[in-house]
C-alpha cells in the first residue's frame, strides 16, 4: 500500500525533528550577556542557571560578589574581550564545577582568604579549560580538582594561596598546607605559560592523600613557580615570612604499578629557601614517578632537585632525567637519597654560587652525567670523566650575571658526545650546530640557528600527538563538518521533502524545525 503525499511529508518532518534533537547543542548556542545596561542578566549565576551546552556567557567589566557554579556541560564563561577587569569574588569558594567541557577565560577569581578552596573542580568535570585567569587570595588551595581528566590551565596567574592556624604565623607550628594547584587521581593535566607563587604548601601537588586510583600524564611548560618573603602580612602570615614548601611535590599510592608520568619543560623555579620547613627544594621528586625535566632553570633555593628513591615504607622511588637544565645560586644542586637508583643528567649547566653540587644521601644511587658543563676549577667526583667538563667563567657570555650561553672559542664548543636523545638546547636551538654536540645547556650559535620542526617537541625530538596540544580533549567526531547537505533522493523520501522542488514539502519540514528550535531556546 503506497503512502499518501501528506503522510510522506509528515513522516519526513518527524524524521527531521528527530535528527535535530540528536544534533550537538552547540548548533543552538547563543551568547548571554551579564552586567551591562539592558542585559538580561544582572548576576553571573542567573546566566549560568539557564545556559545550555555550547552557550557563551560574556561578562561586562565590574565586580560580581557571588559563588559561580556550573549547571550544564559545554559552557564558556568569559570576560568581555578588551573591555576591562571582571572580578568575581566571594569569601572562600568562588567557582565550583560539576559539569564537563567548561571553559573560563579572562576573569579574576578572588577568595578573600576565606576557608574554602577558591576553585573546585569536582570529579567528572572533565575537559576543563582555564585561560588568562587570575586566581588569588585563597584561604586554602587556589585550585583543587577531584578525579578528572583532560585539564588545561594556560596563560594564568595563581597566587596567595595561604592557610595558617594563627592570625600572624611566623613559625612551623602554625603553617598549614595550601597549594597552588592540587587534585586527586587526575589524568592528562597541562599547566602552560602560568605563574604560580606565594603559597603555603606546594605550587603543584596531586594526590596529597596518596589515592589508590593513581594519577599521571602531567605537563608543566613555559611556566614560573616561585616563593619570596611576603612584603606585608597576608593570609595569616607575618610580613617577611616565606610560607611554602616546593614548586612541585610528588606523592603516589603504593598500590600504583605504573609510575605517574611527569614532563616539565621550559620552566623556571626560584625562592625555595629560608622558609618554615627544612630541606626546602624547588622540585621534591619522590615515590612512584617518572619525571623528564627539559629546559628548566632553578636558582635562589636551598635545594634545586631533591630526588628520593624507595624506602622501607615506600617500595618505589622516583625515576628522573634532567636535560638542558641550568642550576645556579643554590645551597645544594642535586640531593639524592634513599634507595634511588640512577639519576640521569644530560646537556646541563651547573653555574655559579652552588655550595654543594651533589649531596649523596642514598644507599646505592649514582649519577649518569653526560655533556654536563660545570663552572669551577674541577669536576665533582659524580661527573668525573666522560664528556663532562669544568670551565672558568670566561667560557660564558656573562657568568657573573648567570648568562650561561657559550662564547666563540669556549672549550665546551663541539666537545660533547653525540646524544641523539637530545636534539635541541635550552633555547630550542637544534643540536649539533658544529661538528659535534656542545657541552652544557646551550649550543653555541653565532648566526641564524636551526630551530626544531614544528611537529617535534623541543629538547626530546619526540613527535607530538598528531599536532594536538597536550591536555586538550580529542576532537569531537560528532561535530558538523560543513557538509553541503544530503543529495536529492529519487524515491520521494525526506531528502526530497526538504530539498526537492515542492514548496509545500519544504515548508512542512522547515516549520517543524523552526518550532523545535524555538522550543529548545524558550524551554528555559
Amino acid at each position: 500500500m503506497s503512502e499518501s503525499p501528506a503522510t510522506s511529508h509528515l513522516l519526513c518532518a518527524l524524521v527531521v525533528g528527530a535528527v535535530t534533537l540528536t544534533l550537538p547543542r552547540a548548533v543552538f548556542a547563543e551568547e548571554l550577556f551579564v552586567g551591562g545596561p539592558g542585559d538580561a542578566h544582572v548576576t553571573i549565576g542567573s546566566a549560568m542557571a539557564v545556559a545550555v551546552d555550547g552557550d557563551v556567557i560574556t561578562v561586562r567589566p565590574g565586580t560580581y560578589s557571588e559563588l559561580v557554579e556550573s549547571a550544564a556541560p559545554g559552557v564558556t564563561l568569559r570576560a568581555e574581550p578588551g573591555a576591562g577587569e571582571v572580578l568575581i569574588t566571594n569569601s572562600g569558594r568562588v567557582l565550583r564545577l560539576f559539569h564537563e567541557r567548561f571553559t573560563i577565560e579572562g576573569v579574576v577569581l578572588d577568595g578573600q582568604y576565606g576557608d574554602r578552596d577558591a576553585v573546585q573542580v569536582r570529579t567528572g568535570a572533565n575537559h576543563f579549560t582555564m585561560r588568562g585567569v587570575e586566581v588569588r587570595r585563597s584561604g586554602r588551595d587556589c585550585i583543587d580538582m577531584g578525579n578528572v581528566t583532560d585539564i588545561l590551565i594556560e596563560d594564568s596567574s595563581i597566587h596567595h594561596c595561604l592557610q595558617s592556624s594563627a592570625p600572624v604565623c611566623s613559625s612551623p607550628v602554625c603553617r598549614e598546607d595550601a597549594h597552588g594547584i592540587t587534585g586527586g587521581a587526575v589524568r592528562r593535566v597541562t599547566i602552560r605559560n602560568t605563574d604560580i607563587h606565594s603559597f603555603s604548601g606546594d605550587g603543584v601537588q596531586f594526590a596529597p592523600g596518596r589515592s589508590d586510583e593513581g594519577w599521571g600524564d602531567l605537563v608543566i611548560e613555559g611556566s614560573r613557580i616561585w616563593l619570596e618573603r611576603l612584603p606585608a602580612a597576608a593570609g595569616g602570615y607575618a610580613a617577611g615570612i616565606v610560607p611554602g614548601e616546593n614548586a612541585l611535590d610528588t606523592k603516589t599510592s603504593n598500590d600504583m604499578v605504573e609510575p605517574a608520568e611527569i614532563t616539565i619543560r621550559d620552566t623556571q623555579a626560584w625562592g625555595f629557601q629560608d622558609g618554615l620547613i627544612t630541606n626546602m627544594s624547588a622540585f621534591n621528586l619522590k615515590e612512584n614517578v617518572r619525571v623528564h625535566l627539559d629546559r628548566v632553570t632553578v636558582w635562589d633555593s636551598e635545594i634545586a632537585f631533591r630526588l628520593r628513591g624507595m624506602t622501607s615504607s615506600r617500595p618505589r622511588g622516583a625515576q628522573v632525567t634532567i636535560v638542558n637544565t641550568v642550576i645556579h645560586s643554590v645551597d645544594k644542586a642535586i640531593r639524592y637519597e634513599d634507595g634511588i637508583d640512577v639519576v640521569t643528567i644530560l646537556q646541563s649547566t651547573f653555574g655559579g654560587d652552588i655550595r654543594v653540587p651533589f649531596d649523596d644521601q642514598s644507599a646505592a644511587g649514582s649519577i649518569d652525567g653526560r655533556n654536563v658543563l660545570f663552572l669551577g676549577a674541577e669536576l665533582p667526583s659524580e661527573l668525573s670523566g666522560g664528556s663532562n667538563l669544568a670551565v672558568v667563567g670566561g667560557a660564558f657570555e656573562d657568568a657573573a650575571g648567570h648568562d650561561y650561553h657559550l662564547i666563540a672559542g669556549s672549550p665546551a664548543v663541539d666537545m660533547g658526545e653525540a646524544l641523539d636523545v637530545v636534539l635541541t638546547d635550552r633555547d630550542g636551538v637544534t643540536r649539533p650546530q658544529g661538528t659535534s654536540w656542545d657541552i652544557g645547556a646551550y649550543e653555541f650559535c653565532p648566526d641564524d640557528c636551526g630551530m626544531p620542526d614544528a611537529g617535534v617537541d623541543a629538547g626530546s625530538g619526540t613527535p607530538r600527538d598528531g599536532g594536538r596540544e597536550a591536555g586538550m580533549p580529542p576532537a569531537d567526531a560528532s561535530r558538523p563538518t560543513g557538509d553541503s547537505g544530503p543529495a536529492s533522493s529519487p524515491d520521494g523520501g525526506c531528502s526530497c521533502a526538504l530539498y526537492g522542488k515542492s514548496p509545500q514539502k519544504r515548508l512542512v519540514g522547515f516549520v517543524f524545525v523552526a518550532l523545535l528550535m524555538t522550543w529548545r531556546r524558550t524551554r528555559r
